[in-house]
C-alpha cells in the first residue's frame, strides 16, 4: 500500500514514533534555549544589584560624612550610629524623601494655653523642636508645630510630614489651592488662622511635601514624642 502511494506522489504519513523522536528533540533544544536565557536574565539582575548596592553605599557613606562634619561644628549634635545613618539613607532611597517631620500641636482649654512640638530626622539625626503660645487653639498649635519644623530644614527638600491634625493634613493635600484661588476664602468665610496657611504656602514652594495622617495617641513613637513636647510647654504656662 506504501509503495501504490508513493508511487501516486502522496507521501506516506510518518510513523508515531518519528514523530516522537522529532518532538522530543525539539523540546529538548527549547528547554537548552530557555535555560541559556535564564541564565543572561539572572546574570544582568546580579549586575544590576551590584550596581545599585554600589550606589545606595555610595549615598550611605556621603550621609555619614556630612553628618560627621555637622558634628564637628554642632557639639549640641546627638551622636548617631554609621549604622543608623545607613539604614536612614537606603529607607530614603526607597521611599523618595530625603526628610521626616513628625508634628503635632495641644492645647488646654481650646482656647487656652498651648504648645506645639516636632521631631525632625534627616539622614538618621533627629532634632526636636517645641514652643507655644499663652492664648491659643489647638488648631495653631498644629500648624506651628509643622512650620518651625519646616523652617529648620537648611535647604529644599522633599519632606515627609506625619501628623494626627486632619485640619493640618487635609489643608496641604487637599484645602488650600482651592483657598488660593478664591483669595484665601472658603465657601463659609475668610480661612481662619490665614497668616499661618500663608506661611505654609509660602514654604510649599521650597519644599515637596506630602502630608501623612495618623491616628493620634495610639503609640506611634514619634507622635507621642511630639505630644510630650507639645504638653510640656503648656505646663509651662499653667
Amino acid at each position: 500500500m506504501i509503495a501504490f502511494l508513493l508511487s501516486r506522489g502522496v507521501a506516506a504519513s510518518p510513523d508515531r514514533a518519528s514523530v516522537g523522536r522529532r518532538g522530543k528533540g525539539q523540546s529538548r533544544e527549547t528547554r537548552a534555549t530557555v535555560k541559556v536565557h535564564a541564565c543572561e536574565v539572572s546574570r544582568a539582575a546580579e549586575r544590576n544589584a551590584l550596581k545599585d548596592r554600589q550606589i545606595l553605599l555610595g549615598v550611605a557613606e556621603r550621609d555619614c560624612a556630612r553628618v560627621r562634619r555637622r558634628a564637628r561644628v554642632d557639639n549640641n549634635l546627638p551622636r548617631v550610629s554609621h549604622v543608623s545613618i545607613m539604614q536612614s539613607t537606603f529607607r530614603r532611597m526607597a521611599t523618595g524623601f530625603d526628610v521626616e517631620l513628625f508634628t503635632d500641636g495641644a492645647c488646654s482649654g481650646n482656647p487656652g494655653p498651648g504648645g506645639w512640638g516636632f521631631v525632625l530626622r534627616i539622614a538618621g539625626v533627629e532634632t526636636e523642636g517645641s514652643g507655644g503660645e499663652r492664648t491659643t487653639t489647638n488648631n495653631r498649635m498644629e500648624l506651628l508645630g509643622a512650620i518651625e519644623g519646616l523652617k529648620r530644614l537648611e535647604r529644599p527638600s522633599t519632606v515627609r510630614l506625619v501628623s494626627d491634625s486632619q485640619y493640618l493634613v487635609k489643608g496641604l493635600n487637599e484645602w488650600m489651592d482651592g483657598w488660593k484661588r478664591r483669595g484665601w476664602r472658603r465657601k463659609e468665610g475668610p480661612v481662619l488662622n490665614v497668616e499661618l496657611w500663608q506661611e505654609l504656602d509660602r514654604l510649599r514652594l521650597i519644599h515637596r511635601i506630602k502630608a501623612e495622617w495618623v491616628r493620634g495617641h495610639v503609640g506611634h513613637p514619634e507622635n507621642e514624642r511630639c505630644d510630650r513636647l507639645a504638653v510640656a510647654v503648656i505646663d509651662q504656662y499653667r
